[in-house]
């Protein structure tokens, strides 16, 4: 099996300090609510779905992938899984070369309902897969 770091046969990944990185950044924006990692495990889990999906099910697809990051089902910081969520699946599309165009309030509501199981993780792909569009990221850092 390939690895699940940061980079795997092309494909960029989100690793824990960026992850607890766009948490606080959430946090920031809204004070008072305290930072804290509820669940390691989860937290790592939720960043090695992707790759693994990949893997055992053989897709390149990246809206599949993105829809796959287990943060808001895992809950894996005290607060702002939601928006942590929003913006790892943001930063994922854009770090391999896709922008999520979706507007804000759709986005709420897509995470609003993933934290519901009012959507499973096809009806996100779908919905991502809609709201892409092909992004050069070559100017990102690596």
């Amino acid at each position: 099996m390939s690895d699940c770091g940061s980079e795997s046969d092309g494909i960029r990944y989100l690793v824990v300090p960026e992850l607890i990185q766009i948490n606080q950044e959430m946090l920031r924006l809204t004070p008072g609510e305290p930072f804290g990692i509820r669940d390691q495990g989860g937290l790592e889990s939720a960043l090695q779905k992707p790759c693994m999906h990949r893997y055992y099910n053989q897709t390149e697809d990246l809206a599949t992938l993105a829809s796959v990051l287990g943060i808001v089902q895992n809950h894996p910081f005290m607060n702002a899984n939601k928006r942590t969520a929003a913006d790892a699946v943001y930063r994922f599309l854009l770090l391999n070369g896709y922008e999520l165009t979706m507007p804000e309030q759709d986005i709420v509501q897509l995470w609003e309902g993933a934290a519901m199981h009012a959507y499973n993780e096809e009806d996100i792909a779908n919905l991502l897969a809609y709201w892409v569009r092909e992004y050069d990221s070559s100017r990102l850092n690596h």
